[in-house]
């Protein structure tokens, strides 16, 4: 008889198959955030030539491309870091643009703990979220200012674009997710939640 997506992924909880590391903390699972630090995804390029004159004549060097990068800090925090069954979680993403230009359509992505799970009677791995987005809870600031929502895409993890950070200043988006019955609820289970930035820049 085959068995529902639930079933299986109850058994995964039951079983520690679940793709998710685990730490032992209280009698409570805890969320386990990842946070991006300081990372440079926003370059420019230049290149560079010298010329060397002499009786008369010139000669050109080789051209040389660098890059100038402006750094984008990113953080992730869980206001509260444990959870039960059914709780509904705040999360905090804070961008800091230490450049001196404006990072403009931007785009923050939350897997919202998405991990794969392959049942014995499958040939493929499924995905499963032990965290879901809460529709209309985000908040969007810039410089302490709140902004117009932006666009959001939940259907796989969450996905907000046109965000923007302006040069020397930060951008913090607010958001809140509600734990689903795919996330461990054993003692020392764990749900591994990373946030990532891309963008032109």
């Amino acid at each position: 008889r085959k068995r529902s997506l639930k079933q299986y992924a109850k058994s995964a909880v039951l079983f520690g198959r679940l793709y998710i590391s685990a730490a032992v903390r209280r009698t409570e699972t805890a969320i386990k955030i990842k946070t991006l630090n300081s990372r440079r995804i926003y370059m420019q390029s230049f290149t560079n030539q010298a010329t060397l004159t002499y009786s008369g004549k010139s000669v050109n060097s080789n051209t040389v491309t660098g890059q100038i990068a402006d750094v984008l800090a990113v953080a992730k925090t869980a206001v509260i870091p444990s959870y039960t069954s059914g709780d509904e979680k705040t999360f905090v993403v804070t961008l800091v643009n230490s450049g001196t230009t404006a990072l403009t359509n931007l785009t923050v992505t939350d897997n919202l703990g998405r991990y794969e799970f392959t049942p014995q009677e499958a040939q493929a791995p499924i995905r499963l979220y032990p965290m879901e987005y809460i529709a209309d809870s985000i908040r969007y600031f810039v410089n302490g200012t709140l902004q117009e929502t932006p666009e959001i895409d939940d259907t796989e993890g969450l996905r907000i674009s046109g965000i923007s950070v302006p040069a020397g200043g930060s951008t913090v988006i607010v958001y809140e997710t509600r734990i689903t019955e795919y996330a461990p609820l054993a003692s020392g289970g764990t749900i591994t939640n990373t946030a990532a930035v891309t963008g032109a820049g």
